[in-house]
């Protein structure tokens, strides 16, 4: 599926093209390119719409926030808290989560005053998980389909608009469930200072790479006026940025222009992330032999390691391990992939830990492996951010 930049409609220059093999989607061919005209980056070439619809309503993915929220997200939640503490005059009454894998947010916006919590949740299984808490209303739909007369004191966005095909429609539709001066509150990963970012930043579930810049001339346009800007480099797996924005009847467009200074940022990811890749090989070296081996992780990390390095040729790989019930007994190319049980792989193998944000917490899962004879192997620092490879 081809597609143009959503602010603009123009046609991208594109800097990188990739054939991959996915969990459930099989072999596609991925595009990245840069709008000429606000500089905006974003997958030129990707996945169809409807394929990327079935995956987002039917699968269910596999993240400890399902279930027990993870370190790191309740520190953003608490970071989000303390923004609209200080930037709302009075706390939220009614709230609305757009997508979300947990009720800890919510959870917590209700314990602070709101007495109102809903939830727009396009994915089937979270959203019946959701329903099982009696505070959260939960609405099984899309943001570019809901249908809601209720308005919003705040309506929240975090890691959303990167995944959607258009944004400003998903925006636009956020403004319908707003008064005039109630909030919203947008985060994105940032597309700034990309010696932060690790190899795998553009990948085929983020089909938008946000500048400070283009993400203001999306409020902008939406009607939003930006009140607050907060960015982090380093604290976090990759750059974030989160804007906190007020619905208005008229906002001037503030344009982007980013094109120079984002087609040097993406000149110089493509460039590291390629030196990343010969690093990671280069290190597999160390490790090369016929033993049989598996690759632990079927996420958005593992097509791609096995398309940039040679770890197919230099390895005797039997089969990809997943925990995710949902990716069990399905395939990444011709790898088949199994569930985490040991009776199931060959002694003595080899295990190489085939993610970066989730390398630490499979590698606590499995170190018990090690006393039966398996050598389990990291690509990355352990207990380091993930750019240092």
């Amino acid at each position: 599926m081809i597609i143009n930049c959503f602010l603009h409609n123009k046609k991208p220059i594109n800097l990188l093209h990739e054939n991959l093999d996915f969990f459930f989607f099989g072999k596609k061919k991925i595009s990245f390119g840069i709008c000429p005209k606000c500089g905006h980056i974003f997958q030129s070439q990707t996945i169809s719409r409807r394929e990327l619809n079935i995956h987002y309503k039917k699968m269910q993915l596999h993240i400890d926030n399902l279930g027990k929220p993870s370190v790191q997200k309740k520190r953003s939640v608490q970071r989000h808290l303390s923004i609209i503490k200080h930037e709302m005059f009075n706390f939220p009454k009614s709230v609305l989560e757009v997508s979300s894998m947990n009720s800890y947010n919510l959870m917590q916006f209700k314990k602070n005053g709101a007495k109102f919590v809903e939830v727009l949740e396009p994915n089937e299984n979270v959203a019946k998980s959701l329903s099982k808490e009696k505070y959260i209303k939960v609405h099984n739909t899309k943001i570019e389909n809901v249908s809601i007369k209720k308005k919003y004191d705040l309506i929240i966005l975090t890691h959303v608009l990167e995944h959607l095909f258009n944004p400003l429609k998903a925006l636009k539709n956020c403004y319908k469930l707003q008064k005039i001066n109630q909030k919203l509150l947008v985060e994105v990963p940032l597309f700034e200072k990309v010696e932060n970012c690790p190899v795998v930043t553009l990948h085929h579930e983020h089909l938008h790479y946000f500048s400070e810049n283009t993400l203001i001339e999306l409020l902008t346009r939406a009607g939003y006026e930006p009140d607050y800007i907060e960015k982090i480099y380093k604290s976090t797996p990759f750059p974030f940025i989160t804007i906190v924005a007020t619905k208005k009847n008229k906002v001037k467009v503030i344009k982007s222009n980013d094109f120079k200074r984002q087609l040097s940022s993406l000149k110089n990811y493509i460039y590291q992330a390629k030196k990343g890749w010969k690093k990671i090989n280069s290190y597999l070296n160390k490790f090369k032999d016929n033993r049989p081996t598996y690759l632990f992780g079927a996420g958005l990390f593992t097509p791609q390691f096995l398309h940039y390095t040679n770890v197919s040729k230099k390895f005797n790989i039997e089969a990809i391990i997943d925990s995710s019930p949902i990716k069990q007994k399905g395939f990444i190319g011709k790898y088949n992939i199994l569930k985490p049980n040991l009776k199931f792989l060959k002694p003595k193998s080899k295990i190489i830990i085939s993610s970066d944000s989730c390398q630490e917490s499979i590698y606590e899962f499995i170190k018990k492996w090690e006393k039966r004879g398996f050598k389990i192997i990291t690509l990355f620092k352990r207990n380091k951010l993930i750019k240092n490879y």
